[in-house]
């Protein structure tokens, strides 16, 4: 005479209906009647596919799993055992949960808070969670308000740069930004600003001397006598005149 099985019961819930991708998550639960027994658990995720874990329950009946889920969606994950020579076997109720895109952030970082017109800037930066080859726009606004935007990739490190030779005299900002992906919240930076100043007036060098600077002396030419055959001349030609006046006068005298 073969008796039938006792029935049994499995319960399932978790630690949480919503987490963040990144985050753990428990699933406990507890056969009863209390049994030591291989539990199945079977987790569908978003895409479809099936992951099929094992563990085992306690004398008491209890179990529990922790794991992180890696991929972004809803999950359902359903508890089972096979009974054993007393008690039938059992399946529990679906239990779901919801794994929410993670959190990015953006660091930003300029090279130099002040440069010259015509010099070279870096503008340096990461995001985080560490992702190589993501596609990350840097936002420049001018002096003026106006903006363009250069498109940056991250590296291995999840770190990024961009060189720059502002044309515009002023204040600049930027900041980076990016749209996020299937499993990341997109995220933007602080903004950073620098100044861009105009280059220096460039003056003739000025040149010292050690030495004392010497007077300059004036020489006025003296006075040249006039030549001594121009005086000779001179003489008779006054004893001449003197001598006919002479004449003139006597014979005026005898006519009177």
């Amino acid at each position: 005479l073969t008796l039938p099985k006792l029935p049994s019961s499995i319960s399932l819930s978790a630690s949480s209906n919503k987490n963040s991708l990144g985050e753990s998550i428990t699933i406990f639960g507890s056969i009863s009647p209390p049994h030591e027994a291989t539990v199945v658990l079977k987790y569908k995720m978003p895409n479809g596919t099936i992951l099929t874990k094992n563990i085992t329950s306690t004398v008491s009946g209890k179990f529990e799993d922790t794991f992180t889920p890696n991929i972004v969606g809803s999950w359902i994950v359903r508890a089972s055992w096979n009974g054993d020579l007393d008690h039938e076997g059992a399946e529990s109720r679906e239990f779901s949960f919801s794994v929410l895109k993670a959190r990015s952030s953006l660091s930003l970082l300029a090279s130099r808070e002040n440069i010259r017109e015509g010099e070279e800037i870096t503008i340096s930066g990461s995001i985080n969670p560490p992702s190589a080859g993501i596609a990350l726009s840097l936002t420049f606004e001018r002096p003026d308000g106006s903006t363009f935007t250069e498109v940056v990739l991250t590296d291995s490190d999840g770190a990024f740069s961009y060189n720059l030779i502002p044309k515009d005299i002023g204040k600049w900002r930027v900041h980076a930004s990016w749209l996020g992906n299937d499993n990341y919240e997109g995220a933007i930076s602080p903004p950073i600003s620098f100044m861009v100043e105009k280059p220096p007036l460039l003056l003739p060098p000025v040149t010292t001397s050690t030495t004392s600077p010497q007077p300059m002396l004036s020489f006025q030419p003296a006075p040249q006598a006039p030549p001594i055959g121009l005086v000779i001349t001179l003489v008779v030609f006054a004893g001449i005149a003197v001598a006919i006046l002479a004449r003139r006068r006597r014979g005026k005298a005898k006519h009177m």
